[in-house]
């Protein structure tokens, strides 16, 4: 996709909120997510050798790396993407593309990924489009797996939402403009959050610091506290 195509009738507030916002903290992102979530691994192991999946908002790549599979993977972020690439087990197997409009065939994959992907996406009908994509590209009897961020937390989790839409923030540990030097999670009804940066960070929001990763919250099987999973079979 061209980067005209791409932007096409994308909301202001991911442009701006999520877009730009993930091109100044890609490197610094991606070094706090190195390790995959064992569940999401388990997915993986449970299909047949040799299955062709979709990694739909691929991040870093860190699915990628899996020669059991021909994996594809596409990201909204360029600098992401890159990152990706050079870590996936294929040759050009990684492109930039937007998770509502996928730029992949009908019925081509035998199982999709969707990981921590719909709360980056600000409306209930963009998230559903999104979810349409996934169903659209995998065979009959293909298999998806979806997680995003959970509303309901637990009470180890070390977030808690009193809204559906609610700031954490993300602090960065360089220096970075104005605008990106927070990233925000920003809680929606259908369980989600979404990503949103604000000007100065807020200090009533509870703080998500760069060295608590998704690797750490998966190595302690806490990935069904901060998120939700949905197991989907395309009949």
């Amino acid at each position: 996709f061209s980067q005209r195509a791409l932007r096409g009738d994308t909301p202001e507030i991911e442009r701006t909120h999520v877009h730009q916002v993930y091109a100044a903290i890609a490197r610094e992102f991606s070094n706090t997510r190195y390790k995959p979530w064992p569940r999401v691994s388990s997915f993986l192991d449970g299909l047949p050798s040799g299955s062709l999946i979709a990694d739909i908002g691929c991040g870093n790549g860190k699915y990628m790396r899996n020669t059991r599979h021909f994996m594809i993977g596409a990201d909204r972020s360029l600098a992401l993407a890159d990152i990706a690439q050079d870590r996936a087990a294929y040759p050009g197997s990684v492109f930039v593309g937007d998770a509502t409009k996928v730029g992949l065939r009908s019925g081509a994959f035998d199982a999709a990924l969707s990981i921590a992907v719909l709360h980056h996406v600000s409306t209930p009908a963009r998230r559903l489009q999104a979810l349409r994509e996934l169903a659209r590209i995998v065979r009959v009897g293909g298999r998806i797996l979806i997680y995003a961020w959970s509303i309901d937390q637990d009470a180890e989790s070390r977030f808690s939402f009193k809204s559906a839409d609610e700031l954490v923030p993300w602090t960065r540990q360089d220096s970075c403009p104005p605008h990106c030097s927070t990233l925000q999670y920003t809680a929606t009804h259908s369980n989600t959050l979404q990503h949103a940066p604000s000007t100065a960070p807020n200090p009533s929001a509870p703080s998500v610091t760069p060295d608590v990763s998704e690797a750490a919250i998966g190595s302690r099987e806490e990935e069904a506290q901060s998120h939700g999973g949905i197991y989907y079979k395309k009949k």
